[in-house]
């Protein structure tokens, strides 16, 4: 899937790490304050599900794009 962003353009990839990593640093904000709410807890693999949830729906957006474009 990445030969296909790169093929299509460079300001894609930029625009999918940029929405990951967004993603990663709202998470992980998330779990912190979690850990500080004494009936929550906090959890490493919500971060990476949450993360990864963000690359794949980025990756079916461009996707999709380019077959709506097509």
């Amino acid at each position: 899937m990445m030969t296909f962003v790169r093929n299509r353009g460079f300001y894609k990839k930029r625009y999918i790490v940029a929405a990951v990593a967004v993603c990663f640093a709202l998470s992980l904000a998330i779990e912190v304050l979690q850990s500080w709410i004494p009936s929550r807890s906090s959890d490493c693999l919500d971060l990476v599900l949450n993360t990864l949830g963000t690359l794949l729906g980025a990756m079916i957006f461009v996707w999709g794009y380019a077959r709506v474009r097509a």
